[in-house]
């Protein structure tokens, strides 16, 4: 397998989507926060943030773990 075969390989899979949302979601969460839920001043925007972590967290799990990519 040519190297960048493997570099492709790496990143056309479901878990770089998933880290790539979750860290759209925590930089954007203010604008997130807008958009859902117009009160400022809640709590709603760290909760963007932690659903943002957790979704890029869990990229990485499926990224890390995936036994197919050498």
């Amino acid at each position: 397998m040519d190297y960048w075969q493997g570099v492709a390989q790496r990143f056309l899979q479901p878990g770089t989507a998933l880290i790539v949302l979750g860290a759209l979601l925590c930089y954007g969460s203010g604008w997130v926060t807008q958009l859902l839920h117009r009160e400022k001043g809640s709590g709603f925007q760290m909760a963007v943030k932690i659903a943002g972590a957790v979704i890029a967290a869990a990229g990485a799990v499926l990224i890390f773990t995936n036994p197919n990519i050498s």
